[in-house]
């Protein structure tokens, strides 16, 4: 494997990759070009296991996109209110959202408190979703620079319970 192969495997550009496994960028560049030679084998070795682990994370592009985010957050928000009977602290809006949401949703259920409307955008929502992304995404974080649309759905869902 060269560090061509890796870094493709990674979709960064060579500065980002350098920055990311603490290369300098001019090695990379070498290392890529034709006949800038190879890096140690001990090195490429190294690279190699840490790309299979980063690679490894689930890809969250499709199911955490920004409108995705912010009804995931709106319905989590409603769910909250209604479970909550008016304590502001029972549930947070959550970084990692997809569990909370799923038990909250059982919750829901299991106490018959279900309002129709919910469950119906609930449906809408979960069958533009893929069950298998949804199982491998219940542990991993909304990236930082989308949690702003979660966390402005999950604040309008809670008001429009209590409005």
């Amino acid at each position: 494997m060269t560090v061509k192969e890796l870094r493709a495997k990674t979709g960064l550009s060579q500065t980002k990759f350098a920055e990311r496994y603490g290369l300098g960028v001019r090695n990379v560049e070498r290392w890529e070009s034709a006949n800038g030679g190879n890096p140690p084998k001990y090195l490429i070795g190294l690279l190699a296991r840490a790309v299979l682990e980063d690679t490894d994370i689930p890809d969250v592009s499709d199911i955490y996109s920004k409108d995705s985010l912010h009804e995931l957050g709106y319905l989590y928000g409603w769910m909250c209110a209604i479970l909550s009977h008016g304590k502001s602290n029972f549930c947070e809006w959550q970084v990692i959202p997809l569990l909370p949401f799923t038990d909250g949703m059982t919750k829901l259920i299991k106490l018959g408190k279900m309002p129709a409307e919910l469950d119906t955008r609930i449906g809408l929502y979960l069958s533009n979703i893929d069950m298998d992304d949804w199982d491998k995404h219940l542990r991993v974080a909304v990236p930082i620079e989308l949690q702003g649309s979660l966390l402005i759905g999950f604040s309008k869902g809670r008001q429009a319970v209590n409005n």
